[in-house]
């Protein structure tokens, strides 16, 4: 079965699922292919791979403007490809690729990564005509479904759909061998943007150490690129604080999993998630994770447990728990241990494969 995922061309989470299910089908059950689309130019990172892993691609730029679509392009690197099954990140696409599958005899697959509450118009509209043209719809969570459902009341949205969690490797993304330092390491991963809140932790961090309630041993890092981060970058050094906030910039699959293994303590800050991609591999890592208290990243934790969840922009509340993590290294210890089990017990990328394998064969 020739399977092509379509997906975001540019940073995003879309990368780390479709790499992760390639990666996961062990037995090689799909031939894979990909085709990347988006207004930013092809990640070197996603060429890499597909160099590495022998997959055929495509890319296709889609140039800015609503009627500027590509889809002539893409209409072109589906013929070229010529799936059984194309399974799309994004319900943008959804009417040339039933096209192409309507008069080819294919299946179309539609996977909804963006969160509701960040969802444009275009991206409304092209979730109410998949549900419509495709053979079913993944939604991630079933909350994710449940709003999708109250969103779309006259549709019959629970028969069109079905949840599968995104899933990560736990062999790759593994406990640091030794993690033992002077100093204390918080970081965060995602692409700046309106949607993250990396101010908030920014200013938690200046708020901690001008009130010396965080001393200079801890260090902040973050790892991504993106609109809102030269905003930021002029912020810490107008506080006169790069000694101790870091920024890293995009990182590799690799470059993350080294990223991680420096941290003490993951931290996401965060307005809108679907399932964090990010908060997954630093669990898996055996990290204690803060996280934003929203869908997304609440339902994937266990509070209390394995993380700390704190309301977006309560810089008080964050400092609180970052100053008591700190100073409680038990603490860190119990949560790292349980965030580590509670990834190999519910985040396998083998299990994520599986029920899309399923999904496809069945409908």
């Amino acid at each position: 079965m020739k399977v092509l995922q379509v997906l975001y061309s540019g940073l995003g989470g879309h990368g780390s699922v479709v790499t992760s299910l390639i990666q996961a089908d062990k037995t090689k059950k799909w031939e894979h292919c990909l085709l990347f689309y988006g207004v930013e130019d092809l990640l070197p990172a996603y060429h890499d791979f597909c160099i590495e892993n022998g997959i055929p691609f495509s890319f296709v730029k889609k140039n800015k403007g609503l009627f500027s679509t590509g889809w002539s392009s893409i209409r072109r690197a589906l013929k070229k490809h010529d799936p059984d099954v194309v399974i799309l990140h994004s319900p943008t696409l959804i009417i040339p690729a039933w096209l192409y599958s309507r008069f080819r005899g294919k299946k179309v697959f539609v996977v909804e990564h963006t969160p509701h509450a960040t969802k444009s118009i275009p991206e409304k509209i092209a979730s109410f005509i998949s549900l419509l043209l495709a053979r079913k719809i993944v939604c991630l969570s079933a909350e994710y479904r449940l709003q999708l459902q109250k969103q779309f009341r006259l549709l019959p949205v629970l028969k069109k759909t079905v949840v599968i969690k995104n899933g990560i490797d736990p062999g790759k993304f593994q406990v640091a061998a030794n993690r033992s330092s002077a100093t204390i390491n918080i970081g965060m991963i995602g692409r700046f943007s309106t949607q993250k809140n990396q101010a908030m932790v920014i200013d938690t961090a200046l708020a901690g150490f001008s009130s010396g309630k965080l001393d200079r041993t801890i260090h902040f890092h973050f790892a991504g690129t993106g609109e809102t981060l030269a905003g930021l970058e002029k912020k810490v050094i107008e506080s006169r604080m790069t000694s101790n906030i870091h920024f890293h910039g995009l990182l590799n699959e690799q470059e993350i999993i080294s990223f991680l293994h420096g941290l003490d303590i993951y931290v996401h800050a965060s307005f809108a998630e679907t399932m964090c991609t990010s908060v997954m591999q630093a669990m898996a890592c055996g990290l204690p994770v803060l996280g934003s208290d929203i869908p997304g990243i609440n339902d994937i934790v266990k509070a209390g447990d394995n993380a700390l969840l704190f309301t977006n922009n309560d810089t008080g509340m964050l400092l609180e728990q970052l100053d008591a993590l700190y100073k409680d290294v038990n603490k860190r210890k119990a949560m790292a241990v349980s965030a580590r089990q509670h990834a190999t017990t519910f985040f396998s990328a083998e299990d994520t494969f599986n029920n899309y394998h399923s999904l496809l064969k069945n409908n």
